[in-house]
């Protein structure tokens, strides 16, 4: 058995409307506890409930969960540590775009895991700060000489504008407050700041055909985004969006970077394989995942 059959699971309402009432749209057998995903009858955001009360939500992130020993039909996290050149390499592929919209500065990781991301940025010029709901990845950081709270963004105490780039990778499902983290980030953000996401793409085609044994539904996703439903989250709190990228702009990155360095054949792969990722139908994007970009108004 897991940690994860010692969870409290509970009904919560709508996380972006606070409505209550909505309809089943999938049910997740594949865990020791069954999830139920439903779409808000009010809204039409996509979340999690009954969800692990927030008591117990961040005893889901132990050292179990990174490093994937949580058991049969447990919620894990594939350890960085353990691949630490891919690690390096999916962070560079991913600052290159965001350098492409903003230059090095003062950037902010909300969900840091154990700092990957931040090494890699403060290696190409970035002053760096992070912030993670998991103790053991917060302690692995600073033991790295890292600059990482404890607890969420909307509970900081940054100052306003101190941050030009603050970036979450798959993080802002795991919140319970989506909103409200959201607007702190805009806080956060200096005017003209940057903020990037990537996670799900709940209306990708790959959702769609896989229904509940996609594999993004898991015990501690609360939340599921479309681009549109995220963009427009986004706008709400004044980032709106400048970029949309379905699929994962990490791997994009890293064909560019064979692309320069071996010209012609590695070419045509990049080609390939950008249209695949970046190409929508009505909508349904065929990567599983997004990239948004939103820009604080000046």
């Amino acid at each position: 058995m897991s940690r994860l059959t010692e969870v409290r699971f509970a009904p919560v309402p709508c996380a972006l409307c606070g409505a209550e009432d909505h309809r089943e749209l999938a049910r997740v057998e594949r865990y020791e506890v069954p999830l139920t995903v439903v779409r808000c009858a009010d809204c039409a955001h996509v979340y999690l409930s009954p969800a692990p009360v927030e008591a117990d939500l961040a005893g889901l992130y132990d050292e179990d969960y990174y490093g994937g020993r949580g058991g049969k039909g447990a919620f894990t996290y594939a350890d960085d540590r353990a691949v630490p050149e891919v690690a390096a390499m999916r962070a560079a592929a991913r600052l290159e775009r965001i350098e492409e919209l903003a230059p090095p500065g003062r950037l902010l990781e909300l969900g840091c895991s154990f700092g990957a991301f931040l090494t890699a940025a403060a290696g190409r010029g970035w002053s760096v700060r992070g912030v993670d709901l998991s103790p053991y990845a917060v302690e692995h950081c600073r033991g790295a000489g890292l600059d990482v709270t404890l607890g969420t963004l909307e509970g900081t105490s940054l100052l306003p504008g101190s941050a030009d780039v603050v970036y979450l990778s798959e993080t802002v499902e795991h919140l319970r407050k989506p909103r409200a983290t959201i607007a702190a980030a805009a806080r956060l953000l200096s005017p003209g700041g940057l903020i990037v996401i990537g996670t799900g793409n709940h209306a990708s085609l790959a959702r769609v055909l896989r229904g509940p044994h996609w594999g993004y539904y898991m015990p501690g996703h609360l939340q599921y985004f479309s681009a549109s439903r995220l963009s427009r989250l986004l706008a709400a709190e004044g980032l709106p969006v400048v970029r949309l990228r379905f699929g994962d702009d990490r791997g994009i990155g890293a064909l560019r970077r064979i692309r320069r360095a071996a010209a012609g054949r590695a070419g045509i792969l990049f080609s390939v394989k950008d249209v695949l990722v970046r190409c929508s139908v009505f909508g349904f994007s065929a990567g599983a995942g997004m990239v948004i970009y939103g820009r604080k108004k000046t």
